[in-house]
Parts: C-alpha cells; structure tokens; sequence
C-alpha cells in the first residue's frame, strides 16, 4: 500500500473493559482491559458511558491511555497524526473508532461496538457542564477521547460479539498488544477486515 494511503486511514482499536450494554450503570461483568476481575471492589471504570448520550446529544467515549507528561500526570495522548492530522491539530474528525475488550468467559479478545465519523481527541478532556451525567468517584467529570453522536454508534449485544482480535506475539507483531490503542496504519489489512465485518452487522443492526 502507498505510503500516503496508509497515513489516512482514520481508524483506531481501542481495548476497553468488557460490560453488557455501557450504558452508565454497574454490572456483574465488568473487567479491566488486562482481563482482571474487579471482584466488586470498585465497579467503575471510564467506559461504563461510551454508549451514553449526554444532554447534548453527544457520545463521550473512553479508553485508558498511560500516556504522560514531564511532571507524570496523565495525558491521555492519542498520536492523531496516525489517523491523517497535522502536527498542530488538537483533534481529528471522521474517524472510526472500534472498541474491543476480552471476553471473561473464554478469555479472547472480541469487538463489542463502534463508532462512526468520531471526534479524536489528542488529548484527554473532562469538558463541561454537558459532561456533567459521567462522573467519577470523587464527582468529578470523566475524562473523554471520542465524541460521536448516537445515530453513529453502534453495540453489539454481548452473544453476537464474534469478531475476534487476535493479540500480538513475537512472531507475529501486527495485532494489538500491550497498549490500549491500535492504529489502524500498524496493519491496515487486517483493520480493513474488521471493518468488512463490521459493515455486515450495521446493516443488521439498523
């Protein structure tokens, strides 16, 4: 593939925790992205509204991301220069965000939804007074890397998540590994299967 080709591709992986409907509310099932049981400890975590809208109408979607700055406070930071944006752009729009998460029953990697013609972000935000419905622990507003609007997000039902990621080995380096974020140029054919996939499940979907 052309090398301008594969700078353009406006999609990104992102591993989340592993519910039923991300709809805001607790659930028996919710896992971190290392595929660690919460044991009812803490049963919260920054996706629980990636499928929420708020009052604005709009989706705020989450992913843990480890990046920090020099004082070591995390950033949230998303290399949008991947997904086709100039060095000094704070965001891109139109991309497809597809999230995944491991299934605590077989413990493999599956889509569990997407979003269409999303808002990245570079950096995290906790926004304002529109984000006001996803709050944390200490009340404060969450922490937000997509924005899309519900007519273009998609999620599917946990018994018909069937698209499989397959994870990173040493012999084989072009699916996602210990990083929550996976851009869509680090194996461009592979993405474009997903979505292949995925296309097929919209229509059912809608």
């Amino acid at each position: 593939m052309e090398e301008n080709t594969k700078i353009h591709m406006k999609a990104i992986l992102c591993r989340i925790a592993w519910m039923n409907k991300y709809d805001g509310k607790d659930e028996d099932k919710s896992y971190d992205p290392g595929g660690m049981n919460w044991e009812g400890k803490e049963k919260y975590c920054g996706e629980f509204w990636n499928f929420v809208p708020g009052p604005d109408g709009q989706i705020r979607g989450y992913v843990m991301i480890q990046a920090k700055d020099r004082f070591g406070n995390y950033t949230g930071t998303i290399d949008i220069t991947k997904l086709g944006a100039r060095p000094q752009d704070n965001f891109i729009d139109g991309v497809k965000v597809i999230f995944y998460a491991k299934n605590p029953d077989d413990g493999k990697n599956y889509v569990i939804g997407w979003y269409e013609n999303a808002k990245v972000l570079r950096n995290w935000t906790r926004g304002d007074s529109f984000n006001d419905y996803r709050k944390d622990p200490q009340n404060n507003n969450e922490y937000y890397s997509f924005l899309t609007t519900i007519e273009n997000a998609y999620l599917i039902e946990p018994e018909e998540r069937n698209i499989e990621i397959p994870k990173a080995s040493a012999n084989n380096t072009g699916y996602p590994g210990q990083s929550n974020v996976f851009y869509g140029i680090s194996n461009p054919e592979f993405v474009r299967s997903v979505i292949s996939k995925l296309e097929i499940i919209k229509r059912k979907l809608r």
